[in-house]
């Protein structure tokens, strides 16, 4: 009956349409399930994707070129209603990248609209438009939840970090990647750099901060509240003592993950009067040029034993590289992994050469990679140096191994005679 002479109508068509549609299985679903179903598509990491069956090209998605956070916009073309529960579900809106490609401010202005009061995950990218979108972005920055900027090179993105001089009540994470930073020693201001300010009291709900080749101001401090921090080849806008800087991330009671890539510090400053505690840390990573910048920075910082850490360094010639060069004084004390370790793992090249326990590392690297590294043999002898080899059962070696000479061995099981299994993988001599 309902296909009859009476649906010839196009209106009519559609209505019947729709009613047929309406009895299928998947639209008596509830929105909340297609809610889930459409956030599927979406990344939370990476700001979102589209899937292959939606890309015409690498170039060119179908339906949204430039904006990968919608990735489930070609969902909506399935029918009516898919379409308008996307359009009035705000929380798929919230996640917003802006880049040059297609028109970023109209693509914007839209999330903005159909986001209506949920918090927001805005990623800038480099490139002209993506400064015209601060002033679009603006009055909405109270919703922000993520913020991430990336390619900022000199003051080139200076009218969109101004943004973080707002009141953000809301912002959980903050990314902000720079371009080249001056040398230690050059003062970042008259370089014509612009600190950038990371106040506590405009970041009241910040847990997470990454902040990669910025300069960063001293004052006024970072948030306290943060959970997880990385500063990595960053400078502050004035010289800046290891005591200081330590105060500064000391104040981060709730720290549980600290990650410094180049110390931002300058070492020849008053010297520590007190360590800084760090009761509530978990993972500790620290990367320097000098390994004994590494090792003072440790001996300053009071973390709990069983805390999981990653140490590196680039290392100098001639003297051979040593693994113990990273460690502070009485470091078997400090951290409980030394001692209690049953397995470990040694991978060496000819430009670096790590040990790895326990999901701890040690790490040090050639400061000129395109030379061989004659005396690296030198760490299989570290081994009951660093480690309590009496409770070893089990070593993994990698890497490189064709020039070790019979004594590099046995200094390695000499100092190891409680092992119980050996392997070795990687480039050796038939003759081994």
């Amino acid at each position: 009956m309902l296909f009859g002479a009476n649906c010839r109508s196009p209106m009519t068509r559609q209505s019947v349409a729709r009613l047929w549609n309406a009895t299928s299985p998947v639209n008596r679903l509830p929105n909340e399930i297609l809610t889930k179903i459409f956030s599927v598509f979406t990344n939370p990491e990476d700001g979102g994707f589209l899937p292959r069956w939606a890309i015409i090209n690498r170039n060119q998605p179908r339906l949204c070129p430039g904006a990968p956070p919608f990735g489930w916009l070609p969902l909506t073309l399935v029918c009516r209603r898919w379409w308008a529960v996307a359009c009035t579900t705000p929380i798929l809106w919230r996640t917003i990248n802006i880049a040059d490609p297609g028109d970023p401010l109209q693509l914007l202005q839209l999330a903005l609209q159909r986001s209506e009061n949920a918090t927001l995950d805005v990623t800038f990218y480099g490139g002209h438009v993506t400064i015209a979108a601060g002033p679009v972005l603006r009055p909405h920055v109270a919703r922000l939840r993520k913020l991430t900027f990336t390619e900022n090179h000199k003051n080139k993105h200076l009218p969109l970090l101004s943004m973080l001089d707002s009141y953000m009540p809301n912002l959980d994470r903050l990314m902000v990647y720079g371009g080249l930073v001056p040398s230690r020693g050059v003062d970042p201001v008259a370089e014509g750099y612009t600190p950038i300010s990371l106040s506590r009291t405009r970041f009241p709900s910040l847990t997470y901060l990454y902040v990669s080749s910025v300069i960063i101001a001293i004052e006024p401090p970072i948030p306290s509240t943060l959970c997880a921090l990385t500063i990595s080849d960053c400078t502050f806008d004035r010289a800046i003592s290891l005591s200081a800087f330590l105060k500064m991330i000391e104040d981060c009671h709730a720290l549980e993950i600290l990650r410094l890539e180049g110390l931002p510090v300058d070492m020849s400053l008053s010297p520590i009067s007190s360590s800084a505690s760090f009761p509530n840390l978990k993972y500790l990573a620290v990367e320097d040029e000098q390994a004994s910048r590494v090792a003072r920075f440790l001996e300053a910082a009071d973390v709990p034993r069983d805390v999981t850490f990653s140490f590196s360094s680039r290392y100098d010639l001639p003297d051979p590289p040593r693994f113990s060069s990273l460690l502070p004084p009485k470091f078997k004390t400090r951290f409980s992994v030394f001692t209690s370790v049953h397995s470990a793992n040694i991978f060496i090249t000819g430009s670096h050469m790590e040990m790895s326990f326990g999901g701890c590392r040690l790490k040090l690297e050639h400061s000129d990679p395109g030379s061989r590294w004659e005396k690296r043999w030198t760490c299989l002898s570290e081994l009951p140096v660093v480690l309590d080899t009496s409770r070893l059962k089990h070593l993994s070696m990698r890497g490189e191994v064709f020039d070790a000479e019979e004594a590099h061995w046995r200094s390695l099981f000499e100092g190891a005679l409680s092992l119980e299994r050996f392997e070795l993988y990687g480039l050796f001599r038939s003759n081994l």
